[in-house]
Parts: structure tokens; C-alpha cells; sequence
């Protein structure tokens, strides 16, 4: 979950929503990320593709509206990018807080060259015209002659060097990139909002190339550097597929197949960490403080904190929740997961001047 620092409160701001393709390149903007257990877990797996140690390359990152699945993707692509990517002294501070180990994993994987990240952000369009745009814009930011080249090839997307089939132009810039491109050892193909490109291609048949995916999934468990591809979807990959006829949601069902799914969803111990994060209050005083004191331990007596926390760190936590009344603070990431959009529509509660 990303958060920007204020100038008058040393607390965090939480993000409403992240854009992965604009957001990674903000240099210079300071992102207070909070690198949760289940960031940490999901990281682990996308290393173990880099480290070919694991047992794929391509997964869908799969959760409600507003889990921060953007967010980690950001936080992910900067780590596994190494030392080149403008936010990566920031999110490797966020991980060494938290998690020595896995520090020090990504560390040693990123030693002789990180990941390139192809940035896609979805929309109601061909998966072909993101990918190809995302490709473009991450030449862009390349040094080379051959990546200019290549670019300049795209723009005009014509003759031999067009773009040509998504699985065919993120080959050929995959190759480019290592061959010419300092410190890159492979790419990181993200598709952040997959799910409108799916929702175009159930609404537009002559169009779709959604068999695109499985060509690329497939591409990324052949290739000797690594390539790694992360679709990011709100609902199950099949989902999509509701409205269509029984063949064709078996055919995607075959493409669903090609990608282990990673299941994004925060705990209810981790929003009261966020939330505390959040608001960073001093506590109740004065005549406050007896009451809070009470509900505090009337929770505890019933068993109605959050489990995974030690009753300690529960009342701290509680403490930097304040003015938010104890139970309010544990409820509010239930509340809102069933009638809003998780931890999205509970910061933009509490931070909101309404």
C-alpha cells in the first residue's frame, strides 16, 4: 500500500489509486511503502521465476477493487528492476524493514542486472494496441541506438520491422534489451487492469486476440534470460467468460491454465497496521482515556481483536488509530471490503475532509 509523506505531519498519506505505467516513473516522489505479509509472499514467488527456481514465469495477481494490487506492482517491479529504477532505493528500504531475508535474495538476483518492466495498463482496447504502446513507452526510456531503433521501427509500424503479434514485438524487444541495454538481465511484462482488455475481447469477438496471453505465457517459460508476465485482475480469469458460448469459455479456460493465479487479499491484522499507519495518532488523553482503556479490554475479554497480533501490539496499534473508537478501527477493513473497495475506500474515510 503506497503512501506520500506529509510536509507538516510526519505521517502517511495513503494514494487513492496508483497507475502503474505513470507512478514508476516518478522520480524523485517519495512513496512510503508498507510492504505487507502478503507483498512479501507474492514477491517471493515472482522471485523464484527470476532465479529459475521456480515453477513458472507467468502468474495473474488476482483481488478485490482498491487491495493496493497496483501498488505492489510498483513496489515489485522497482526491486526486481534493481539499482536502475528511480524508486528502487525506496522499495528496498521497505523490504530490509520487514524482511532481511528476502532483501537479500532480491539483492543477490539483481547483482549482474535487474528486470526491464513493460509496463502495460489496460483498457478498452486490443491486448495488442496496450501491449504494443507500453512496449514503445519503455523503449522510451532505454539508452541504446538499437532500443531508439527498434522504437522508431514501432512508431511507424510498417515494413519488417513492425510490431507485428504482441508475442513477436515483446520477444524482439526482450532480445534487444539484453543484447544492448547496461545492467538488464531479462524483463518484467505487467498487465495492470487485464481485466478491461478481457471485457473488450468478450464485447468485440472480431477483435479479440486473447489467445495472445497463452502465446505469451508460453514465451516466457522458454526463454533463457527470464521473462516474467504478471496479468492483474479483479475477478477470476474465467469470470470474464461468463457471457460467452460453452466452447469458446472452455478455450479460455486454456489459456487460464498457462498462468498460476496469486491470490491478493489483505488480512484483518494487517488494516489495523495500515490503519494505524494511516492516522499515527498520539493516543486519547485526559478524560478519553479511561473509556478507551475499557473498550480495549472488553474487546480483548470477548475474543474481538484480530488474531495473528499480540495483545501489546494490538493496543498500540489501537492508541495511533485514535480519535477512531477501538471497535470502529477493527471493523473498518470488514466493513468496507463487503460494502466498498477495501483499503482504498477506508483511507479515503479517514483522510477525507468531508
Amino acid at each position: 500500500m503506497p503512501a506520500t509523506e506529509s510536509a507538516h505531519r510526519q505521517r502517511a498519506i495513503f494514494r487513492r489509486s496508483t497507475n502503474v505505467s505513470a507512478d514508476s516513473a516518478q522520480v524523485g516522489k517519495t512513496i512510503d511503502y508498507i510492504a505487507s505479509a502478503c507483498a512479501r509472499q507474492s514477491l517471493d514467488r515472482l522471485a523464484a521465476g527470476f532465479g529459475d527456481d521456480g515453477p513458472g514465469r507467468a502468474w495473474t495477481i488476482t483481488g478485490p477493487y482498491g487491495t493496493g494490487k497496483s501498488s505492489f506492482i510498483l513496489f515489485a517491479s522497482a526491486l526486481l528492476a534493481g539499482s536502475r529504477h528511480p524508486l528502487y532505493a525506496q522499495m528496498t528500504s521497505a523490504l530490509k524493514a520487514v524482511d532481511t531475508r528476502l532483501y537479500g535474495r532480491l539483492r543477490r538476483l539483481t547483482s549482474a542486472g535487474g528486470l526491464l518492466p513493460v509496463l502495460v495498463t489496460g483498457s478498452s482496447e486490443s491486448i495488442r494496441d496496450s501491449i504494443k504502446r507500453a512496449a514503445i513507452d519503455t523503449l522510451h526510456s532505454c539508452k541504446s541506438a538499437a532500443a531508439r531503433r527498434l522504437r522508431a521501427q514501432w512508431l511507424a509500424d510498417s515494413g519488417p520491422g513492425r510490431f507485428g503479434k504482441p508475442v513477436e514485438g515483446l520477444l524482439r524487444l526482450h532480445e534487444c534489451v539484453l543484447a544492448h541495454e547496461e545492467g538488464v538481465a531479462g524483463t518484467f511484462v505487467v498487465v495492470d487492469e487485464l481485466g478491461k482488455l478481457l471485457e473488450f475481447a468478450v464485447k468485440n469477438p472480431d477483435k479479440s486476440d486473447v489467445y495472445a496471453l497463452q502465446e505469451l505465457a508460453e514465451a516466457a517459460s522458454r526463454t533463457t534470460a527470464p521473462m516474467l508476465l504478471v496479468g492483474v485482475l479483479h475477478q477470476d480469469f474465467s469470470a470474464y467468460a461468463h457471457g460467452l458460448p460453452a466452447r469458446e469459455r472452455q478455450e479460455w479456460e486454456k489459456i487460464r491454465g498457462r498462468f498460476e493465479d496469486i491470490l491478493f487479499d489483505e488480512p484483518a491484522d494487517q488494516m489495523l497496521r495500515l490503519l494505524a499507519k494511516s492516522v499515527d495518532s498520539d493516543g486519547p488523553a485526559g478524560p478519553d482515556e479511561p473509556t478507551w482503556k475499557h473498550a480495549v479490554q472488553a474487546m480483548q475479554k470477548a475474543g474481538a481483536l484480530p488474531r495473528g497480533l499480540e495483545k501489546s501490539e494490538v493496543a498500540e496499534l489501537l492508541k495511533r488509530c485514535w480519535p477512531l473508537h477501538p471497535v470502529t478501527a477493527v471493523v473498518l477493513g470488514s466493513v468496507f471490503k463487503r460494502y466498498g473497495q477495501n483499503e482504498r475506500s477506508a483511507f479515503s474515510f479517514v483522510q477525507s475532509r468531508e
